[in-house]
C-alpha cells in the first residue's frame, strides 16, 4: 500500500566500478540515511521484467572472522555471471573526508559461474510423499486444520491438498474471496463446496 520497490538506475555505466559505487551510494542512503538521495533512481509499485535478471542474497547480514557466509543466486536468462568480494574502507563522500573507498579482496570469491534459475515458492509448506496412496481418501477421509488467515490474495490459497492434474483429488483452502472451500476432482471434472462467508482476517 504505497510502498515502492527499487527497480533500477536510469544511467548507463561504462565500468563495473562506477555501477558498484552508484549502487553503494543508494544503498547507504536508503538503509542508513547517509549522503543524498539519487536523482537517477527508477522506482515503481512492482518489479516487471522481460529480459535477463540476476538476483542474489546472503544467508546472514553480519559475520565474525572465520564464520561462513552462503550466497544464493538466481539467474534468469543469464548463462554465466562473475563474482568478486570487496571491502568498504570508507563510505563517507563528504568533500572534507577521504571519500568513498572500495577495495577488491584478491583471490576471494572471484570467478565465473554458470547461471541457474532458482524459483521462489511463496509460502511455507511441506510435501508428504505417499507412494502407497495412504492419503488418497478412496474409502472416505477427514481433513482438519487450524487456519489463521491474514491476507486475501484474489486467488485460491491451499491449506491441505492431494491433487493431480486431470483434475483428480481433494484440496482444502480459501477461495479468491477468503471463503473456506473444499475442492474435489474425479479425473474429469472439478467441484467445490464453499462456506457462506469469508473467514475473518487477523
Amino acid at each position: 500500500g504505497g510502498e515502492t520497490y527499487r527497480l533500477a538506475d536510469r544511467r548507463e555505466f561504462a565500468s563495473l566500478d562506477a555501477a558498484r559505487e552508484a549502487g553503494l551510494r543508494r544503498e547507504l542512503f536508503d538503509v542508513f540515511g547517509w549522503g543524498e538521495a539519487s536523482e537517477d533512481a527508477i522506482d515503481g509499485p512492482e518489479l516487471r521484467h522481460e529480459g535477463p535478471v540476476l538476483l542474489g542474497y546472503a544467508d546472514r547480514v553480519s559475520a565474525a572472522p572465520g564464520d561462513r557466509i552462503t550466497f544464493m543466486v538466481s539467474a534468469e536468462q543469464v548463462a554465466e555471471y562473475t563474482t568478486e568480494l570487496v571491502r568498504l574502507r570508507h563510505t563517507d563522500d563528504n568533500p572534507d573526508s577521504p571519500g568513498v573507498r572500495i577495495e577488491q579482496v584478491p583471490d576471494v570469491w572471484q570467478g565465473s559461474h554458470t547461471g541457474r534459475e532458482q524459483r521462489v515458492r511463496l509460502g511455507s509448506h511441506i510435501v508428504v510423499h505417499d507412494p502407497h496412496g495412504a492419503t488418497a481418501g478412496t474409502d472416505g477421509f477427514t481433513v482438519a486444520a487450524y487456519i489463521y488467515p491474514t491476507c486475501v490474495t484474489g486467488g485460491p490459497q491451499v491449506v491441505v491438498s492431494r491433487w493431480d492434474e486431470g483434475p483428480r483429488g481433494y484440496a482444502l483452502g480459501l477461495d479468491e474471496t477468503g471463503r473456506l472451500t473444499l475442492w474435489l476432482g474425479d479425473g474429469t471434472r472439478e467441484s467445490a463446496v464453499h462456506a457462506e462467508a469469508p473467514l475473518p482476517l487477523h
